[in-house]
């Protein structure tokens, strides 16, 4: 199973028709969509609801032998919008965290620190990507899956020249919608490394 975490339903309908995925129940007060082998959860904005939702999700009964993706849109000072970003590390800015990921190779696409702040940072004042949810991901998944198993994927949707104002719920979607291809790629990766594991992953609880 691998599980796709999107943190709005604008980021989320492009995958949900890509994929083929139908509305699931899975628990009270998630937004889950779904097929036998990938489940996709939506989980609202800010690393506290990213993290909440994992870990509710984890709860249900989706533990073993599980991959993450953390999918969604960021901000950057200076790379283009609509680029795509694979996070080798995950900083929490205000705690100073910082989790390492695994990242894929895949053409027009970098690989940089995702940092996760608690409101968007107008200024971009570093050569980081600007999220706010990934280290709520990071910090709830590595309890249950191992670091190969996890990763992070952002699309540039804000820089210096285009700022938040611009990131509209249309918006949104056409950017996801340009990026369902390397997305598409690492679901395929990330059950190849589940189906090459010879025994379940241990499990620990945050």
């Amino acid at each position: 199973m691998i599980n796709l975490v999107v943190a709005l339903e604008c980021e989320a309908m492009p995958f949900v028709d890509y994929f083929c995925l139908r509305p699931d129940v899975v628990a009270s007060g998630l937004r889950v969509y779904s097929r036998a082998d990938l489940r996709l959860v939506v989980t609202g904005m800010g690393k506290t609801r990213a993290a909440s939702r994992c870990r509710q999700l984890c709860a249900n009964g989706y533990r073993l032998n599980r991959a993450w993706l953390n999918v969604g849109i960021a901000g950057h000072r200076d790379l283009e919008i609509g680029t795509g970003v694979w996070a080798q590390y995950v900083k929490d800015k205000e705690t100073g965290r910082v989790w390492s990921l695994a990242t894929m190779q895949t053409p027009s696409a970098v690989v940089n620190t995702v940092c996760t702040v608690m409101n968007p940072d107008l200024g971009y004042p570093e050569d980081l990507v600007l999220d706010m949810e990934a280290s709520g991901f990071c910090e709830s998944v590595t309890a249950y899956s191992p670091d190969a198993v996890i990763q992070c994927y952002k699309v540039i949707s804000d820089n210096r020249a285009s700022g938040v104002a611009a990131v509209t719920p249309a918006a949104v979607s056409t950017l996801m919608k340009s990026h369902v291809q390397p997305v598409a790629e690492a679901v395929s990766a990330l059950a190849g490394l589940l189906t090459a594991s010879r025994a379940p992953f241990r499990q620990t609880r945050p």
